[in-house]
């Protein structure tokens, strides 16, 4: 048995390779194709070192795409030879059953699940704002190490803070506002300034406007410390970076360690991917395998395909349920994925030719 498994186990990673690099000169030539018109104008603008950058940096997110799939299509192309030479009925003729035959696959599934799930909670969500900075400077919009602004708001020292056009990475929040949260001490406090800067090792406002209460004067400077107007960040500028992160750029150890109300959602959510190779192995293969569908290799990739679609579309329903609402991370995790295993399980354990 064990030269069985070793000899299916290498016809199945070679395979599994082959198709790799097919799905993913498929996929960067379709994205040339459907960006063709963006990527010539940036060379012809002599940009290109630009669109090499940008193509590179979605090379993680273009392989995390192909893998979910990858391991299935290599077990159809490997067990499909066998099928068609009579080697799966020699072998269950002699004891040894389907499931057995096949037992290695699982563990390039698993494998190739770990990969996945790296890519999806280390690797990606660290590149996904590198990628969106990239496509900017690709198509001239921005300059080298030039930041984008966006709308962030934090709540600190019993305020909430917000900013029309914030650049973090630059220490420059403008058009801002903060708002007493509701705490005696900050109650009906209310400062809108031009711009929040980090200079000099403190935060600064620049023509604030300071309305303490209802019955004292308007406050008007012209740059002033927030420590001179009785206020303060609790944080500096590099920190305020890592705080104002969106939840979806953080890798899983980082949305624990800052108290993301959705880290268990996300973290529950990669895991579920890093499983989607071995869902998607155990649901195609069982139907495929079949000798009255020997003949007919169109329907059988056809079954196998729509078998293997059911994990993918658990996986989109969870996506929905984690991301969007916290409280239901387990029960929705549990009925989900509880299910699609039970018969997957169900399935591998019966699966006859």
């Amino acid at each position: 048995m064990t030269i069985l498994y070793s000899h299916t186990l290498s016809l199945a990673f070679t395979r599994w390779a082959m198709l790799l690099f097919i799905g993913l000169f498929l996929i960067h030539l379709g994205d040339l194709i459907g960006a063709s018109g963006d990527y010539v104008a940036a060379m012809g603008a002599g940009r290109g070192g630009e669109v090499f950058n940008y193509l590179a940096l979605r090379f993680p997110s273009f392989l995390a795409a192909w893998l979910p799939v990858s391991v299935a299509a290599a077990a159809l192309l490997t067990a499909w030879p066998l099928l068609r030479q009579g080697t799966l009925v020699a072998l269950c003729a002699a004891g040894i059953p389907v499931r057995r035959v096949f037992s290695s696959l699982l563990l390039l599934a698993c494998l190739v699940g770990v990969l996945g799930f790296a890519l999806r909670d280390q690797v990606i969500p660290r590149l996904e704002p590198e990628v969106k900075f990239a496509k900017a400077r690709m198509e001239g919009k921005l300059q080298l190490n030039q930041s984008v602004g966006r709308s962030v708001g934090w709540h600190d020292g019993g305020m909430f803070w917000c900013a029309q056009s914030a650049k973090p990475e630059d220490g420059r929040y403008d058009q801002v506002a903060v708002f007493g949260d509701g705490g005696a001490r900050h109650r009906g406090l209310l400062v809108m300034a031009e711009a929040l800067l980090w200079r000099d090792g403190t935060w600064r406002l620049q023509k604030p406007v300071v309305v303490t209460s209802y019955q004292t004067p308007v406050r008007v400077e012209q740059e002033v410390a927030l420590t001179d107007l009785g206020m303060s960040l609790s944080v500096d500028a590099p920190t305020l970076v890592e705080r104002l992160k969106q939840d979806r750029n953080r890798p899983s150890d980082e949305l624990f360690a800052v108290g993301s109300e959705n880290a268990w959602g996300y973290l529950m959510l990669r895991i579920c991917f890093g499983l989607m190779p071995l869902l998607c192995l155990m649901f195609a293969l069982p139907g495929f395998i079949r000798m009255e569908g020997r003949n007919h290799l169109g329907m059988q990739v056809m079954r196998a395909m729509a078998w293997m679609a059911v994990p993918l579309i658990g996986y989109w329903v969870l996506s929905r349920i984690l991301v969007s609402n916290s409280t239901h991370v387990i029960t929705g995790t549990a009925v989900v994925l509880g299910g699609l295993s039970s018969i997957a399980a169900w399935r591998w354990w019966t699966m006859r030719v």
